[in-house]
């Protein structure tokens, strides 16, 4: 059976924890997994660039949740550009971070 969710919520996770995580992951990519979430966590901008290619190596991804993680307009644009490739995607949380107006578009477009 292969491994379809992963939450990491409320665990503090630093931006080191996010590419460690990645490094993971992408060893074993492309990965089945259709649900990933981060919330409540200090992974700020490079946890985010980090978490960018964690999404890249998801091709069937489907749910994803990043709220409450201190990232900033960096970051966030690494986000935005990584799930515009996410074809299957059927429900994006992204709340309380930091994307100010230039990213407006960035994430409109994303979306």
């Amino acid at each position: 059976m292969d491994l379809e969710v992963l939450l990491f919520n409320n665990d503090g996770m630093s931006a080191d924890a996010c590419q460690n995580l990645y490094e993971i992951i992408k060893k074993h990519a492309p990965m089945n997994i259709k649900r990933i979430e981060f919330h409540n966590n200090m992974s700020g901008d490079a946890g985010a660039t980090a978490v960018a290619g964690i999404i890249e190596c998801l091709p069937k991804l489907e749910v994803f949740r990043w709220s409450a993680t201190r990232t900033n307009e960096e970051g966030s644009l690494a986000l935005c550009k990584a799930l515009a490739n996410c074809p299957n995607m059927k429900e994006l949380i992204i709340c309380d971070n930091y994307f100010g107006e230039e990213l407006g578009e960035v994430a409109a477009s994303t979306i």
